[in-house]
């Protein structure tokens, strides 16, 4: 099964004890004021939680490949 929680930090940890947590991030600085603030490039962070996850590689997902 997946669940996905959006905005779910310190909700959604105690869901299961293996978890995949994607964090996406806005770079600060790469747009103005006038830009739209929905632009700029977005950093993608996947931290593995759990005995399920120790034996994953997930060096294959590229920044490109998570787009």
């Amino acid at each position: 099964a997946v669940t996905v929680v959006e905005w779910g930090a310190g909700l959604a940890e105690n869901l299961s004890d293996d978890h995949l947590e994607i964090e996406i991030t806005r770079q600060r600085g790469n747009f103005t004021a006038d830009d739209d603030p929905e632009a700029g490039e977005r950093l993608i962070k996947l931290h593995p939680i759990g005995p399920r996850w120790a034996e994953v590689d997930l060096s294959g997902l590229t920044p490109d490949a998570l787009r």
